[in-house]
């Protein structure tokens, strides 16, 4: 299962969501803030941060979700 993570702040619902659904990984993020962002690419490298929510192209995203919060 993926989940996509709007506004994800440092990844505090990330982690309680995955603590939730123990077999779901996250898709991408969506965070602005350089501070936070620098914690989820410090948790999870690999997984894509989209930065700023007004500039996606969701038609051009290619990974839904299965859960976004």
């Amino acid at each position: 299962m993926k989940i996509g993570y709007l506004f994800s702040g440092y990844g505090g619902l990330d982690m309680a969501a995955q603590a939730v659904f123990p077999n779901a990984h996250p898709a991408w993020f969506v965070e602005y803030d350089q501070a936070p962002a620098s914690i989820l690419k410090h948790h999870w490298p690999e997984v894509p941060n989209y930065g700023d929510v007004t500039e996606i192209d969701w038609k051009e995203m290619g990974r839904n979700p299965d859960i976004a919060t």
